[in-house]
């Protein structure tokens, strides 16, 4: 199957946007019409012109895909898509403005886009929860063991779970430590670290030994190398959790001499006016939509408790700047008269009544729309920081203040309240050595889903 994926992912998407292109003509010239009395399809529209606009609408559609690399199996994302879409619309629009003989309603283009857009991102994310499965896997599986502690064996296998097709089957594991835990999930613990030579040495079909940090000494890997060298299997040794993620430099070679390169600016220069053009947009969009829910939360809360509707709060911004955050209030008044700053935490007695409700369903995070109009925040980036928590880890911090604060990160769709202080920051060095707009789409995407479900939340 993974030969020909190039090909069916292209045709699916030639069918898409040709059956998104006949969808919206029908809903717009014979259901609307009929239904709320809209002008019809003028008499000398000619059938060639329906063939261009198909035409061009289709290689529009899929230069773009192309341009965002929709067409490599290891790029395959259902964000991508939809960042795609939204590019391809915009110039589709873009041509037909200076083109009136092809002109068509922005109602009809409206549909097109909606249509087109449901079409691309829809059958690409069910497909990729078909790669999820064990018969849908598109890339080559190479089985797997991984060796090291029983907490880091188990985080890295976690980590790389989240990768659809990374290309690693892990098979078992092997723990340094003593545990009376007999799988890792649902994979076996095979043993101790003592007893993978015998057990490499059987098992030919392994093609990867991964071990976590300070596993087993340098000696140790090479005496197993020595041991197990009529095997071709390649042995791989993950960084310690902070080196990668709070890393700015990349290894660049000229000739066969290497070159540091720091990378104070991971995203590319283009993607920063956009990213505030869709910061803007989204949240505007967010605000009129969202607007019947604020004044049911604003009322619930003057209703059931003392005190003001919303909540101010000092934060941490771009490049150390306090700025103030708006929230809708949750917790009773003073709430941390007594304790100082302190994490809320599940069976927190600080709440309101609707409090607990409020911030498992995320509305409480609805007036940081503003924050991100004002160009405080954005929509995706590490959550702000109060000054109290900023000063406790003051290098670590000092990382995350490079980049905009956001409403929703990396951290808060993989786990959110349920990450360690340590696993918020490490996901958010993350996004910042590797922010994009398409990491920014994924996040997005991945938020509305997690809050829909309120997955990790209380």
């Amino acid at each position: 199957m993974a030969k020909y994926q190039t090909a069916i992912t292209l045709l699916l998407d030639v069918l898409s946007i040709n059956g998104a292109i006949v969808l919206a003509l029908y809903i717009r010239f014979s259901v609307l019409t009929k239904l709320l009395e809209l002008s019809p399809l003028p008499p000398n529209v000619e059938i060639r012109q329906f063939v261009v606009i198909h035409i061009v609408a289709t290689v529009v559609w899929l230069l773009n895909f192309y341009f965002f690399e929709l067409y490599n199996r290891k790029r395959f994302s259902a964000a991508r898509a939809l960042l795609g879409s939204f590019f391809g619309f915009w110039f589709l629009i873009s041509l037909v403005f200076f083109s009136y003989r092809y002109a068509f309603s922005r109602l009809t283009g409206l549909l097109f886009w909606m249509f087109t857009t449901l079409f691309v991102v829809g059958w690409r994310a069910l497909f990729s929860i078909y790669l999820k499965t064990e018969s849908g896997r598109l890339i080559k599986q190479k089985s797997t063991v991984i060796a090291g502690s029983f907490d880091d064996a188990k985080k890295f296998y976690y980590d790389l779970k989240r990768f659809t097709d990374s290309g690693y089957h892990v098979v078992g594991f092997f723990i340094r430590d003593r545990t009376k835990k007999k799988k890792i999930d649902t994979i076996p613990i095979l043993g101790g670290l003592d007893q993978m030579i015998d057990f490499l040495s059987q098992k030919k079909d392994v093609e990867n030994v991964i071990f976590t940090p300070d596993a087993v000494p340098y000696t140790f890997i090479l005496n197993l190398q020595s041991k197990c060298r009529n095997r071709t299997i390649s042995y791989k040794i993950v960084p310690d959790k902070f080196s990668v993620f709070n890393s700015d430099v990349r290894i660049n070679e000229i000739d066969d001499f290497p070159m540091i390169d720091i990378m104070l600016h991971p995203i590319h220069e283009w993607e920063r006016p956009v990213k505030r053009f869709l910061d803007i947009v989204i949240s505007l969009m967010a605000l009129v939509l969202s607007s019947p829910v604020w004044i049911i939360t604003a009322t619930l809360v003057k209703c059931t408790s003392k005190g003001p509707i919303f909540y101010r709060q000092e934060r941490i911004g771009l490049g150390g700047k306090p700025f103030i955050l708006y929230k809708f209030r949750s917790m009773k008044v003073d709430a941390e008269t007594d304790t100082g700053p302190v994490w809320a935490a599940r069976d927190d007695d600080r709440y309101t009544r609707i409090g607990k409700f409020l911030r498992r369903s995320s509305i409480d995070e609805l007036p940081q729309l503003w924050n991100i109009l004002k160009n405080d925040m954005s929509l995706v980036g590490p959550r702000p920081e109060r000054p109290f928590f900023v000063r406790q880890s003051k290098e670590l911090q000092r990382q995350r203040l490079r980049v905009k604060p956001g409403l929703t990160g990396l951290a808060q769709v993989n786990g959110r309240y349920n990450l360690t202080i340590d696993e918020k920051i490490r996901y958010d060095l993350y996004y910042i050595r590797h922010q994009s707009l398409l990491l920014d789409m994924d996040i997005l995407l991945k938020t509305v889903w997690i809050t829909i479900w309120q997955k990790g939340a209380y």
